[in-house]
């Protein structure tokens, strides 16, 4: 009986390109919160000129595809790109 002991180590780099379909607002956010980081819904809002709501149905979709999470509490947290 003979006993072989192989070790082997791969590497593999796997780029994937995905596309995501993003709305004229959810990707303005997306930009907003890129550039700061520790900004709240009511701000976005009133920087795109758009409903408190409609801002947050942007970033349900943003933490949905994944592309964006929250950190910490609402009151004191800040966006993380993901």
């Amino acid at each position: 009986m003979y006993q072989l002991n192989v070790s082997i180590n791969v590497s593999i780099n796997v780029l994937i390109n995905v596309s995501i379909n993003l709305s004229k607002t959810e990707a303005l956010v997306l930009d907003i919160i890129k550039n700061n980081k520790g900004i709240n819904k009511t701000q976005i809002a009133k920087m795109i000129d758009r409903a408190e709501m409609t801002v947050q149905r942007a970033i349900k979709k943003l933490i949905d595809e994944k592309l964006i999470r929250r950190v910490g509490s609402n009151k004191t947290g800040y966006w993380e790109i993901i």
